[in-house]
């Protein structure tokens, strides 16, 4: 190889280094900045549609009522013991663990009761527990066992 080197004239030798880089120019273009440009691009395009699935998928939670659309700030017992007076109802609320509320409360009418669920899933509270049983007025409902979750909280 060196003898094929001090063979060459100077002008060769230039033009074998400069096809030399070039080549190198090349190999690192096609060989490792465009599969990386590919892959970047790839994974924006996923992020981008990952992004909007998960906003789908809230979007339709919430529509479902599977979780609140507002977010709960604040004290919570107060939140839900001041909702419940709005419903006419008479509740104790209890914090249970982080994120969960006990709420006692014996007889109330029916369309209050549940309105007043509705309106506390909305606000990004979810029924974990609840026990109840025909009243003895018509149009009324026992609530043995009521449990309030954040939005969120698991088991």
């Amino acid at each position: 190889m060196n003898s094929f080197w001090q063979s060459r004239s100077a002008g060769e030798k230039r033009s074998l280094m400069l096809l030399a880089l070039f080549s190198l120019l090349l190999a690192f273009w096609y060989g490792v900045l465009q599969p990386l440009n590919k892959a970047i691009l790839q994974q924006q395009q996923e992020y981008a549609r990952l992004k909007s699935e998960i906003q789908w998928v809230s979007e339709a939670a919430q529509r479902s009522g599977l979780v609140g659309s507002q977010l709960l700030t604040g004290d919570v017992p107060t939140l839900i013991q001041h909702s419940a007076a709005q419903a006419g109802l008479n509740v104790v609320v209890t914090p249970a663990t982080p994120g969960r509320f006990t709420v006692a409360l014996s007889a109330a009418s029916s369309s209050a009761f549940f309105s007043w669920l509705d309106e506390m899933q909305n606000r990004g509270l979810q029924v974990s527990r609840l026990a109840f049983s025909a009243g003895s007025a018509p149009g009324s409902i026992t609530i043995a066992t009521l449990e309030f979750a954040q939005a969120g909280t698991h088991d």
